[in-house]
């Protein structure tokens, strides 16, 4: 009679039992994240690094004067023509079409 592959051998003396791997580690074995030291993925000195990444405060930290983030608005831009001033009953006829990207989304 053939073996099959999914009979696993059981150990029947004592120095067998010594040859076999030890379980492999639980990913519940390690530390909790709040245990692990933070990890600083960003380099500030960085000359490429976007300005609200520079200057962003630090998790947890106050804002005592509510300043609000510095968007810009200079990627907003259309080509696309557009009416200032137009009253609501004009604006509900029309539909504002944003250009496809390169990726063609």
């Amino acid at each position: 009679m053939s073996q099959s592959p999914f009979d696993i051998p059981t150990p029947v003396e004592k120095g067998e039992q010594e040859e076999l791997p030890p379980n492999p580690p639980s990913p519940m074995d390690q530390p909790t994240l709040s245990q692990q030291p933070e990890v600083e993925t960003v380099n500030e000195d960085d000359e490429n690094l976007v300005d609200h990444v520079k200057d962003r405060r630090q998790p947890g930290e106050l804002n005592p004067n509510d300043d609000p983030l510095d968007l810009k608005f200079d990627f907003m831009h259309t080509e696309n023509p557009t009416v200032e001033g137009l009253p609501l009953e004009e604006l509900l006829d029309r539909t504002f079409l944003m250009p496809s990207a390169e990726d063609g989304t």
